[in-house]
Order: structure tokens, then sequence, then C-alpha cells
């Protein structure tokens, strides 16, 4: 398989330290396994092609061979809350994991951990 191709990221360094501390630690526990297994596979598949990071929300859009679909992050009060742009019948669940994994993986390439 080959490497996929890494996501357009759009953000500030408000934005990287405001969703580093935002995101509640225990996220997955909000998501059904099955939906956090097809989220771990299409982030490692590298199907998110595009994220921006404001300290209100983050969008990613993800791409497969069959559908683009738009994701949507909010954290409000400690809690995640996600939508994506499929209609209510399709399982937009892993399309939100695969984008938090992103959001996570941005945080973990820009933001220094020892804050130096």
């Amino acid at each position: 398989m080959p490497n996929p191709r890494p996501a357009n990221r759009s953000y500030s360094t408000e934005s990287l330290e405001w969703w580093n501390a935002g995101i509640p630690e225990d996220w997955e526990k909000a998501f059904r396994k099955k939906d956090l297994a097809e989220g771990r596979r299409l982030y490692a598949e590298g199907a998110i092609r595009s994220l921006e990071l404001r300290t209100d929300a983050a969008e990613a859009v993800a791409k497969t061979d069959t559908q683009t679909v738009r994701s949507v992050l909010e954290v409000n009060k400690g809690v995640l809350q996600w939508r994506t742009s499929l209609p209510e019948e399709e399982n937009g669940a892993p399309f939100a994991v695969a984008s938090i994994y992103e959001v996570e993986e941005l945080i973990a390439d820009e933001l220094d951990p020892l804050g130096e």
C-alpha cells in the first residue's frame, strides 16, 4: 500500500493550544468499537485530506473511493460534539473519529510536549 498523502492543514498556535487543552482524554468512549475501528482505518489510509483548526471548531474533509465527507468537531463544556455531511441514515461516526485522530496528530506534530 502506498504511503497516504498528508492532509492539508490550516491552523494557528492559539487553535492548537485550545484543542490540546480541549479534547477530552476519554473522547473515544463516545463512539462504538466498530466506529472506532473503521475511523482508525480511514485515518491510517490517509482519508483525511484537509483539516482546518479554529478555537471554536475543527473542520475536516475526508475522501474515499466512493464519497467525500465533511466533519465538524466542537468541544462544549468538556463534551466532544460532532456532525458530518452524511445523511442521518448513514453512519458518519467513523469519519468523525478519523478527523479527531488527525487533530491529535497535528497537535503532536506542532506543539512542543515540554513547552520549550
